[in-house]
């Protein structure tokens, strides 16, 4: 009967070759994880994140004499509705135009009350029905559709930091 092998037994220096690793690997490792954590940090710096609030919109004509003007209001329900201030920038999508097909019209908040349990804003179009993708949208009726308020923009970085010290502020 042959002799049983025993193939997990090594000599101590196959030991210590197989367990030690490299100082070169080291070195360029932990450079290595260094330089994509300062890629990953600066990006997050660059990269701006704006938070929006949904509304429903609806887009009106109003003709005087030769004169075309649009009329824009947005529903805005309570939730951070006190964060919509004049002057914000909103995007407007409308239902007959895909927005990834023709993009959205950009307007200003000009003004916001109160009704019932929402408000109601009233919005200025900044360019008329030229979309963010160079296109001219035909006026059909009464237009319906949503609007995405900004309302603060930050950077990803920033917003990771203020979770962070958020939730150790609550703790």
């Amino acid at each position: 009967m042959p002799a049983e092998l025993k193939f997990n037994e090594h000599s101590e220096e196959v030991q210590e070759i197989i367990g030690r690793v490299p100082s070169w690997v080291i070195r360029r490792g932990i450079t290595a994880i260094a330089f994509g954590v300062l890629i990953v940090l600066a990006g997050g710096a660059f990269i701006r994140l704006p938070d929006t609030i949904p509304s429903s919109v609806w887009l009106t004509r109003r003709v005087t004499g030769g004169d075309t003007t649009y009329l824009v209001k947005a529903l805005i329900s309570r939730y951070k509705s006190g964060k919509v201030q004049p002057g914000q920038e909103v995007l407007l999508k409308f239902a007959e135009y895909p927005f990834e097909e023709y993009g959205s019209l950009k307007a200003r908040v000009t003004t916001i009350k109160a009704q019932d349990s929402v408000y109601m804003a009233d919005l200025r179009l900044e360019k008329g029905l030229y979309t963010t993708r160079r296109q001219w949208l035909d006026y059909r009726g009464e237009m319906e559709g949503v609007g995405e308020i900004m309302v603060d923009e930050k950077s990803v970085l920033q917003r990771i930091f203020d979770n962070i010290i958020r939730r150790w502020r609550t703790r």
